[in-house]
């Protein structure tokens, strides 16, 4: 038998079978395949760990499945298991279509029920539940057809059709869908300023408890065609999976009035209904207490914000949220996924690597604890998929450990996400309230990280209404920093929604300048040629070894200019770095120096827009004050800062 080879009925064979959906193969499956190199990432993971439960009746930890790299060594783990069985708390949940009950009431999901609170300002001064705002650009836009085509997708999708979400919310059999709100402009300049006002008035909107429609559409348009159109949505009654769904099928039936929308064997209700019903199994609940207890003296989130917060501004419910965004581009993103690859982690794993340097203090530091979203999707059946709903949870990860070698420290931080995934059937709000009940507390946990690789639908990437998105900000009661990234157009995007008043002055633009930084350091490639340190070099070199404790040698200056051509200095920064071999001198982790062959073809210099009301003063000290004071890590990108 050839090693590719398994005999029909054997474990292997059935976790093949299992495996086929998930991964990418170029082939037959094979069981000597790496599982890495198949794809799989940590959604697809997720859903094979309840997988093996669904098939086998037994638990591979996603831990475990970090040992495992072939589907033949995960087979002979799952072997070995000898009947251990599993108590069903991570397994998938079994959904019962039951048209009739389509549209009575249905529990709401802890993120749905934290949402809720979250919108009441006696309760938290920060009350916006959790909003999502888009805004897209479009020439020649048919505003009758584009709300036409929307209206059909309030019809079909339920989610869009709920209405009391919290403990008695259901899904209305038929409603009247609120036309968009059309304002007519005589020209170009008009037209933005009018935008401008939309945007203000929409892009912080508190929804009420119980409100519906939980959506606002509103349309800006010029005589020569083209147009602005705003959405407000409330995050209660949907995902970032059911909103990407939303703005395909939204495009698509704008261009085609025949547009078939994606349908399931079973509905919305069904779906949440099983959910809580498996949430309210002894399993479940038995999961959450293990979580607690796992979790107790849970510390609180990164030490970057005031710590005494100011109320919000008279006559808002909360803090403003300043979207912040970045991009790599093709070339870079493909030198990250590659690093990823070689260090057999994820990207997703790389890029929250920087993520938690960004964020650390420059000196010894405690642990600090970030949210990660995750969604309770894996553990329906697939069919769910076409579903427009609120499926978002989460789980916690401590991150507790700093390695002056960074490619330890991205292993480092895949093990400790993994492990945190493997746990997360036990979500973050639930675990949360087991804390407090308990009397021990809960901190408060202002940073999320959310990352949107593994999303994926039938139809995506062929045309959407998110191909001509202009600006987009969320914001969730209680979060400070929301980072989200998704590939698009062969780069990764990302983007910070702050809530800059919790910050100091001029933190969140020298935070984000730092992860910018950070992130395309792990996109270069190996310097070309090593060269001897000098004498002072290596007592400099020695100084950084220890990580963070030491800076070895460093200088700051700032310049002020008028009227500065940003097009002129990025190309005379790129033409200094061609020239001079020690600005493209890199330390390795082990202090070894090498340098790049040329300049860097992405060398970019970030530019940060100081917002609007900002003391321009209060971010030019704080920017000062991160270039001088943070050390350049070892291992991690240029010494040189821009």
């Amino acid at each position: 038998m050839s090693s590719a080879e398994v005999t029909a009925g054997t474990t292997c064979a059935r976790l093949l079978r299992v495996l086929e959906p998930l991964l990418t193969w170029t082939g037959p499956p094979d069981p000597d395949a790496d599982l890495a190199d198949a794809g799989l990432t940590s959604l697809s993971a997720v859903r094979l760990m309840l997988e093996i439960e669904s098939e086998f009746g037994t638990e591979v930890p996603l831990a475990l499945l970090l040992e495992c790299r072939t589907p033949r060594d995960l087979a002979d783990r799952i072997d070995r298991a000898d009947g251990e069985d599993a108590d069903g708390a991570a397994g998938p949940v079994d959904v019962v279509a039951d048209p009739e009950a389509r549209h009575e009431p249905v529990p709401a999901t802890p993120m749905q029920e934290a949402y809720v609170v979250g919108r009441y300002p006696e309760l938290d001064p920060d009350a916006f539940g959790c909003h999502h705002y888009h805004e897209f650009a479009c020439d020649g836009l048919d505003t009758e057809r584009l709300a036409r085509a929307w209206t059909r997708l309030v019809e079909h999708f339920d989610a869009l059709r709920l209405t009391g979400v919290g403990h008695h919310q259901r899904v209305q059999p038929s409603v009247r869908v609120p036309a968009p709100v059309v304002h007519d402009t005589d020209g170009a300049d008009a037209l933005e300023a009018e935008a401008r006002a939309v945007r203000r008035r929409l892009s912080h909107h508190r929804y009420p408890p119980g409100h519906w429609p939980p959506f606002q559409v509103e349309i800006c348009r010029e005589p020569a065609g083209r147009a602005v159109v705003h959405l407000s949505l409330d995050g209660t009654v949907t995902d970032a999976h059911g909103t990407d769904l939303l703005l395909h099928h939204w495009w698509q039936a704008y261009e085609n009035d025949e547009h078939r929308l994606p349908d399931a064997p079973f509905s919305l209700r069904d779906t949440l209904d099983a959910l809580a019903r498996h949430r309210a199994g002894p399993a479940h609940k038995a999961a959450v207490s293990r979580a607690a207890e796992r979790l107790k003296g849970l510390p609180g989130g990164p030490p970057v914000l005031r710590p005494e917060p100011p109320l919000p501004p008279p006559g808002l419910d909360g803090h403003l949220r300043t979207p912040r965004r970045g991009r790599l581009t093709p070339a870079q993103w493909a030198g990250l996924r590659a690093r990823a690859t070689a260090l057999r982690v994820s990207p997703t794993s790389l890029v929250l690597t920087a993520f938690t340097e960004a964020l650390a203090p420059a000196g010894p530091h405690e642990p600090f604890t970030l949210v990660l979203t995750t969604t309770d999707r894996p553990r329906l059946p697939a069919a769910a998929e076409a579903i427009v709903g609120p499926y978002t949870s989460g789980c916690l990860l401590v991150v507790d450990a700093h390695t002056p070698d960074p490619d330890e420290a991205a292993r480092t931080v895949h093990q400790q996400v993994w492990e945190a995934l493997s746990h997360a059937h036990a979500g973050s709000v639930e675990v949360l309230r087991e804390l407090r009940a308990r009397g021990g507390g809960a901190p408060a946990l202002p940073v999320v990280f959310t990352s949107l690789l593994d999303l994926d639908f039938e139809g995506a990437g062929r045309g959407s209404m998110s191909d001509h998105e202009r600006y987009v900000v969320g914001q969730t009661s209680g979060i400070a920093l929301d980072h989200q990234m998704r590939e698009r157009d062969g780069g990764l995007d990302y983007r910070w929604d702050t809530a800059d008043a919790l910050f100091p002055p001029g933190t969140p633009e020298a935070l984000f300048t730092r992860f910018g930084r950070l992130l395309r350091g792990l996109c270069e490639p190996a310097p070309g040629t090593t060269v001897p340190a000098r004498d002072l070099q290596q007592a400099y070199l020695v100084a950084r070894l220890d990580g963070r404790t030491g800076r070895g040698c460093q200088y700051h200056q700032s310049f002020h200019v008028d009227d500065l051509d940003l097009a002129r200095l990025r190309a005379a920064w790129r033409d200094l770095v061609g020239a001079h071999e020690a600005l493209r001198l890199r330390a390795g982790a082990d202090g070894t120096l090498g340098v790049l062959p040329e300049a860097p073809a992405d060398l970019d210099v970030p530019v940060l827009d100081v917002p609007e009301g900002a003391d321009a003063d209060a971010v030019d000290r704080a920017v000062r004050a991160a270039l001088t004071h943070r050390p350049f890590g070892l291992g991690r990108g240029p010494h040189t800062d821009l």
